[in-house]
């Protein structure tokens, strides 16, 4: 299977905390979630990876938000090729959530790309 970057990553808000998810990557890849300012208190999250069609990838994972948490979230999903991140704002903005791609082809360069979504 050739490689497939991560293109894309939603952050999506439920009622006790928020969905990160992102599809169609290989090789597989893994999710982590910070803050910012950064936190010593311990991210409670579930995650979920699944080989779907044409043997890519697809990751999902659920993180507890306490009620009234001023934090920012961060999202990250990498595989060995690639990074993307998505960005919450404070809950008191509605805004865009930025998503910072990194890409490494075999020539070597390393390749920056920015684009952001709508999240929520």
């Amino acid at each position: 299977t050739p490689p497939a970057p991560v293109s894309k990553v939603n952050i999506t808000e439920v009622d006790d905390g928020l969905i990160c998810s992102s599809e169609g990557i290989y090789p597989e890849p893994e999710l982590t979630w910070s803050t910012v300012p950064p936190s010593n208190i311990i991210l409670k999250s579930t995650t979920m990876v699944r080989l779907a069609e044409q043997q890519l990838y697809s990751i999902s994972s659920s993180l507890t938000v306490s009620d009234g948490s001023d934090q920012v979230y961060i999202c990250t999903v990498r595989t060995s090729r690639s990074s993307m991140e998505a960005v919450t704002r404070e809950k008191t903005k509605t805004g865009l959530q930025r998503c910072d791609v990194f890409t490494r082809p075999r020539g070597g360069a390393f390749h920056f790309m920015l684009s952001c979504v709508q999240f929520g």
